[in-house]
């Protein structure tokens, strides 16, 4: 179980029980007042009528409508009381606290201040401000000793004494109700809140002979039903499984329990099955839960469990995916924040920099906790520097130095800060952030670092003189670490990105003669390969690679010098050699990084020479061997476009299924719902493509590809038309949606405006038909027209121009067929000869 998700539930029902109540009493208040005054008007009576009706939204539009009719000072306390009563029924508790404020020295001065002081109260419970609710019911009974609303005042003091921490003055609070209105209508309900009290001031017996005193009312009431729940609760918190499924099988089997309540023991069974290790049964309950469910809490708590539980099952994207889908639905608490920046670092490590960055921000903009804020920051930045958005990576690094709480974070942030820019070619800026950070904490781990990238900050902005007395200064200082060789070989590969080949190789080769270091050796000879690459010396880089693989095996440049050898003979013409070594490469570094790019290529190689075949091949030997690969998807789709390409069309459809199943988070998804869509027109079964197309529309609204599967649907539907007339319809509907959106391409919408024309045609409609047509033909603007609004633009004309034909309106159809040649597209010709033809057939139609 999840208590503070069920304490806090249980806070929103103890506060909605008692506003329930409150608000009855007070709108019988108004009403004595009301009828006192006489005859209301026409909108304050309906504004009344649709209180009654929980019609909230048209409440508080009659009243505000009331309010500015010029009515008397004491219709006007009146209906601001209304409205602010409508206001908290629609949740609006700002607004609600302000009207009542606004009002309260004109209530006061007609007797009406304890209504207004009671609402405030409650207006402050529900923005959270119980320590100024419990303020300013401070004396309520002895201040309004005739006002009707003392009991509710009395439960509303007890809920914020309970939500500012107060728990046995709470019950005090509730024990005094109970003695005082013992027979009062919702008695039970503050039963209720007496048993949370005294749970939270950790008198559980207590809580659960009070509990079990609400529960002998009946499993068939509501407050019994709540009572139920909570001494599930407390049997769960003891660990006393058999007589918590007790307590809450007749609300999950009886019929008339409410929908909420039965959810809520549902979820409970579920986290006590959890509890037991029945992991799978506890799933199955979630899944039942999440199906049933309308409440957003309930819903919400539902999908936050089943997620957590995916990923205890090892069911890892189906968990994130889930818990991301659910987080940002949540209210804004502190178990939102932590789960909201555990999703940030989830799609980061996914590779999902810019959806990442998206979903640090959003923590930042909901929450607070100066913690969090800078783990939030730190992994924006992150996302933003690996979405190659550099800019603001620094700027959030930055902010995040600024705001951190630690010195390591500090240091961290300047640093990344740094980086950023660098990445950004802002090489002074660059260095700025980096000399802060050797100047502010010369000590850190981060120091000998940032005085190697400040080194290279220098190269970058042409002080190389500068830049490579820094990196020797910084090796001698560092002689012996790591950070030294990198430096000395970071000297020669600054000169070989800037072009001095001469001078790099001059200085691998001096790092050559003067080390026998392994890995020095690896590197040096690894960068004269780079050097005569660059050259094109294509064979001597060959060598230089061959060297780096033969004799330094183990060295983690070996890897990359195996490939550069491909690439090598690749370049030098030797297609078949290139591909033996990069299948070498995949047999002996089957788990390298690599591998799946290495895999990818040679499949892509293939498609592009049309050995769609080998290729399909390939790309599933990626897909199989490497599903974790960010490639992998990719690699499905290509398969599976290799397929299409074979008229293999199911086996394509098989391929893009796996994708869409394997992988649900893959921006590969769209296109290969699309290529579904369009393997199955290809086979000639429409009906089946429409349902990949419509699931397209349906799952990726918005996506680039949603108007191509609008015309493809509508598409498929034409093509069953021949069948069945009633398809036209169902296409012209697909076709005009494309059209429904106001910013659809013009080709595209040309193209949409063309085929309702063909359905109109079809249904024998012609008029409308033309109609349509010359709709495309009006909207074409030559310059600068795609091809592809040529193509909609020629069809569209000829149609139109064939119609008239059809007329026998010759001259009509010749002006169309001008139209064509004016605007100087291909066709233009053809209609020249058509308008030649018409008047040569027909000339005495034009004179």
């Amino acid at each position: 179980m999840n208590p503070e998700w069920r304490n806090k539930r249980m806070a929103a029902k103890s506060f909605a029980r008692g506003m329930a109540w409150c608000c009855s009493a007070a709108l019988v208040c108004v009403a004595a007042c009301a009828s006192a005054a006489g005859d209301a008007s026409a909108l304050l009576a309906a504004g009344k009528a649709a209180m009654e009706d929980e019609l909230y939204g048209l409440a508080s539009s009659k009243f505000e409508a009331h309010l500015k009719a010029g009515i008397p000072p004491g219709a006007r306390v009146e209906s601001t009381l209304l409205l602010a009563q409508a206001y908290h029924g629609l949740g609006r508790h700002a607004e609600m606290r302000a009207l009542l404020e606004a009002g309260l020295g004109a209530a006061a001065g007609m007797g009406r201040a304890a209504e207004y002081e009671f609402w405030l109260a409650a207006a402050d419970g529900a923005l959270d401000a119980w320590d100024r609710a419990l303020i300013r019911l401070d004396g309520f009974e002895e201040n309004f000793p005739e006002s009707s609303l003392r009991p509710a005042a009395l439960r509303l003091r007890g809920a914020a004494l309970l939500n500012t921490g107060w728990p046995e003055e709470a019950a005090a609070q509730f024990e005094l109700f109970d003695r005082t209105y013992p027979g009062a209508p919702d008695a039970p309900e503050n039963l209720l809140d007496l048993a949370r009290a005294r749970k939270e001031a950790g008198r559980a017996d207590g809580a659960q002979q009070t509990l079990e005193r609400v529960a002998a009312m009946g499993a068939e009431t509501r407050p019994g039903q709540e009572a139920r729940l909570g001494l599930a609760e407390l049997h769960v918190l003891a660990r006393r499984w058999d007589e918590a499924l007790d307590a809450l099988a007749p609300l999950v089997e009886m019929k008339n329990v409410r929908e909420d309540v039965r959810l809520s023991a549902l979820f409970m069974r579920a986290g006590i099955e959890e509890g037991r290790t029945n992991r799978t049964e506890a799933l199955a309950l979630l899944d039942r839960g999440i199906e049933e469910s309308t409440d957003h809490d309930l819903k919400n708590e539902a999908r936050l469990r089943k997620g957590w539980l995916l990923i205890g099952m090892d069911k890892f994207d189906e968990g994130v995916r889930l818990i991301r889908e659910t987080v940002s639905s949540m209210a804004a608490n502190s178990e939102a924040g932590r789960i909201q920046l555990s999703l940030g670092h989830v799609l980061l490590e996914r590779g999902l920099a810019d959806k990442a960055a998206a979903e640090f921000q959003n923590y930042l903009e909901t929450f607070s906790a100066p913690v969090g804020v800078v783990e939030a920051l730190k992994g924006k930045g992150w996302a933003l520097f690996k979405a190659g958005r550099f800019e603001e990576a620094a700027e959030t690094f930055e902010k995040g130095a600024r705001e951190a709480v630690s010195r390591a974070d500090r240091e961290e942030c300047l640093f990344k800060a740094g980086d950023s820019l660098f990445a950004n070619r802002q090489f002074a800026r660059a260095r700025q952030a980096y000399e802060a950070l050797i100047r502010d904490a010369p000590g850190s781990p981060l120091a000998a670092r940032a005085e190697f990238q400040a080194a290279e900050c220098r190269a970058q902005a042409g002080e190389t003189a500068e830049a490579e007395r820094a990196l020797a200064a910084l090796a001698r200082k560092e002689q012996g670490k790591p950070i030294a060789l990198a430096a000395l070989l970071r000297a020669a590969e600054m000169m070989f990105r800037q072009g001095k080949l001469a001078e790099a190789a001059e200085a691998y080769h001096v790092a050559l003669a003067g080390t026998d270091e392994a890995g020095l050796r690896a590197r040096a000879l690894h960068g004269l390969g780079l050097i005569q690459y660059r050259l094109e010396s294509f064979a001597d880089a060959l060598d230089d690679f061959e060297r780096v693989v033969r004799e330094y095996p183990d060295n983690p440049l070996a890897e990359q010098a195996y490939t550069m050898r491909g690439w090598c003979r690749y370049l030098m013409g030797e297609e078949d050699a290139a591909l033996a070594i990069f299948d070498a490469f995949i047999s002996r570094y089957p788990k390298s990084e690599k591998a799946p790019d290495v895999m990818f290529w040679i499949g892509e190689f293939h498609y592009n020479r049309g050995a769609f075949a080998e290729a399909e091949r390939r790309l599933i030997s990626l897909a199989d061997q490497y599903p974790q690969s960010p490639l992998a998807d990719s690699a499905l789709y290509w398969a599976g476009r290799a397929a299409f390409m074979l008229k293999e069309n199911r086996r394509a459809n098989e391929h893009f299924a796996r994708l869409m199943k394997q992988y649900p988070s893959s921006a590969k998804r769209p296109e290969a719902r699309y290529a579904q869509g369009e393997a199955m027109y290809a086979l000639g079964e429409f009906a089946g493509a429409i349902l990949f197309y419509e699931e397209l529309i349906k799952e990726f609204s918005g996506n680039a590809l949603e108007y191509s599967a609008l015309l493809r649907k509508g598409d498929s539907q034409f093509a069953l038309g021949a069948e069945n007339p009633k398809r036209y319809e169902e296409a012209m509907a697909s076709f005009q949606a494309v059209l429904d959106r106001p910013d659809v391409p013009v080709a595209l919408r040309g193209q949409a405006e063309y085929k309702l024309g063909r359905c109109l045609e079809k249904l024998g409609s012609l008029e409308p038909a033309f109609e349509r047509y010359m709709n495309v033909v009006y909207a074409f603007a030559p310059a600068p027209a795609s091809r592809e609004a040529e193509l909609w633009f020629t069809r569209a004309a000829f149609k139109a121009a064939e119609l008239k034909e059809g007329e026998k309106s010759w001259k009509k159809a010749a002006n169309i067929y001008q139209r064509v040649v004016d605007a100087r597209v291909p066709a233009g010709l053809d209609a020249a000869e058509r308008i030649r033809k018409i008047r040569s057939e027909n000339w005495r139609f034009f004179y």
